[in-house]
């Protein structure tokens, strides 16, 4: 918990140190997905859900970081274009992934029927970025209880949710 802390508190202070934090966000990346991965083999679906959700949020993470970096001081029209162009050419790649992530972690709890507050939060993090694929869910849930993530839905339930 404390390494995911740090990765998600690296940001990029200004241009000159964009290279530099973003080599050192991405090799925290891969350390963290390495972790991981390990967790994943496990086999446990929820652990196995929840990890595919925690590496698909760390790609969004750095994706952000590099939207929101500032782009270089006194550079021409041509210049910021070819900037952002490069920014787009490494983050928009992080955020496919993240996504691919999300939905391998939502097909795999609707696999194993499972049903918690997590399988939510991913969903509802699936639904921010294909509104279209995954439409919002009109009611909130309370907190599912001490069990809930072991409860199997019916079919006939599970097929109204599609």
């Amino acid at each position: 918990a404390k390494r995911q802390a740090k990765f998600d508190q690296i940001q990029v202070a200004s241009n000159k140190e964009l290279t530099k934090t973003a080599m050192l966000k991405q090799r925290e990346l891969e350390g963290l997905v390495k972790e991981y991965q390990s967790i994943i083999a496990i086999g446990d679906p929820e652990y196995i859900a929840v990890a595919l959700y925690e590496i698909g949020r760390m790609h969004d993470n750095l994706a952000d970081m590099l939207f929101k970096a500032p782009g270089p001081e006194r550079a021409s029209q041509a210049e910021m274009e070819s900037y952002v162009s490069a920014i787009e050419s490494k983050a928009v790649p992080l955020r496919n992934d993240a996504l691919k992530y999300y939905e391998e972690a939502y097909q795999g709890a609707q696999r194993a029927e499972l049903l918690s507050d997590r399988v939510s939060v991913i969903y509802d993090r699936l639904s921010e970025r294909n509104p279209e694929k995954y439409p919002e869910m009109r009611e909130k849930a309370e907190t599912p209880g001490h069990f809930a993530h072991r409860i199997g839905l019916v079919k006939e339930v599970e097929q109204l949710a599609h």
